[in-house]
């Protein structure tokens, strides 16, 4: 039997139909799916939805809350819960010691010292892991960062997500491991600029925004200085801000010109900063960045961007088996 709910409804269980109020291209709008977890179900409620259309016959209706205490469907729920907060509390002490170890490599390029090239694959190596373990719980948490963490976490968070965007692009083992070390690497040039500019909660003025702006440029010249630095990683430390209409930097290249590596480097790049909380801002949430990326005529390789969504939707619906 369909049912339209409020989206305030939505609990772990119910079989969604359809939305109501989605942004037309969300690759959602147009999936027939199981909810499976109360993470899924709060990324919902925080959406722009106006309604969602849930289908008894295949999941759960919408618990009598009235009535005493729900019955086994809420503690089936409460279960649910439990699982995925122990689940939680894994990933966030994995994401305590990828700080630490990010933070480490960034400083040694901070205090002259060079960079420790050996220890980054092994940390690419680790959150890979951790992301193809399980999702949803680690992409959601490296969203959760204090403000004096933001380039070392937003760098682990960049290299989580190329990660996930190049499995689901089938790319082979060793690109989803380079796409790793280039979203890991990818802001090492801010360790050259002053940490006042960085961590600035108020308006930059015209000459601090040229020397942000300087960080690919300076993030290039210090990993040229390795050879074992993947060519992908040096072009994506260049030209992330790049955009395919050509009014990125530094180079002002258009989208012809620019490696599909660096176009889902860019994508993966602003989806993360927006979605982070920063010393100038709130985070955004999924929906509002990527309806906001969707309609951003431009800046990003069309084609690429509706296959990341679909990365992040398969990420969320689909978390991998026995967990």
């Amino acid at each position: 039997m369909l049912k339209k709910i409020k989206k305030t409804e939505l609990k772990p269980g119910m079989f969604v139909e359809h939305f109501e109020g989605l942004w037309q291209d969300n690759p959602l709008a147009k999936r027939r799916f199981l909810l499976e977890s109360n993470e899924q179900a709060e990324m919902l409620k925080n959406s722009n939805l106006e309604g969602v259309i849930i289908n008894t016959a295949l999941g759960s209706d919408v618990p009598p809350s009235a009535r005493k205490n729900g019955g086994g469907e809420g503690r089936k729920a409460s279960h649910g819960a439990s699982h995925f907060q122990q689940r939680k509390i894994a990933a966030q002490k994995m994401l305590s010691q990828f700080e630490s170890a990010v933070a480490d490599l960034f400083w040694q390029v901070k205090l002259g010292e060079g960079l420790a090239v050996d220890v980054v694959s092994p940390v690419v190596a680790e959150i890979s892991q951790a992301v193809e373990q399980d999702p949803i719980v680690f992409l959601s948490l490296v969203r959760l960062k204090l403000k004096d963490e933001t380039t070392f976490m937003h760098s682990v968070g960049v290299s989580a997500l190329m990660m996930q965007f190049a499995r689901y692009m089938k790319s082979d083992a060793d690109i989803v491991h380079t796409l790793g070390i280039s979203g890991l690497l990818h802001d090492i040039g801010k360790m050259k600029l002053p940490d006042e500019i960085l961590k600035k909660q108020s308006r930059l003025t015209e000459d601090e925004f040229a020397l942000i702006r300087s960080h690919p440029v300076k993030g290039h010249k210090v990993l040229q200085q390795y050879p074992e630095i993947p060519e992908i990683a040096l072009d994506i430390c260049l030209h992330h801000h790049e955009r395919v209409d050509g009014k990125g930097y530094p180079d002002a290249l258009t989208g012809e010109q620019l490696s599909t590596y660096v176009r889902m480097s860019t994508i993966c790049d602003v989806f993360e900063a927006l979605t982070s909380i920063r010393p100038y801002k709130k985070a955004w949430t999924r929906a509002e960045t990527l309806s906001w990326m969707l309609n951003r005529d431009g800046h990003f390789d069309r084609h690429l961007l509706h296959h990341f969504v679909a990365s992040l939707e398969k990420a969320a619906y689909h978390p991998s088996q026995g967990q």
